[in-house]
């Protein structure tokens, strides 16, 4: 469930759900999802509650404080953990 939508600069919308924020860019079928796997705290983000900075910034509400980060500092983690099963 989609709980707030910001514009960034470039007019990508930046998405929070209850558990993760995704960045849905222009690209048709094409959407990042941050969420505990990639580094961002485990947090419950409120409704409503997504703005713009005038310092470029973006800030998420959530359940216990603000949630800010700069778009244009975000990077998609793309390593893979190993898995080991044991045979």
């Amino acid at each position: 469930m989609i709980l707030s939508i910001v514009d960034d600069l470039n007019g990508n919308p930046w998405l929070s759900s209850e558990r993760a924020y995704s960045n849905s860019a222009r690209r048709p079928n094409h959407s990042e999802i941050y969420s505990e796997q990639s580094g961002v705290e485990k947090r419950y983000f409120s409704e409503a509650t997504g703005l713009r900075t005038s310092d470029h910034e973006i800030m998420f509400g959530f359940d216990n404080g603000i949630y800010c980060f700069n778009p244009a500092n975000v990077r998609k983690v793309n390593y893979v953990p190993l898995s080991f099963l044991p045979g």
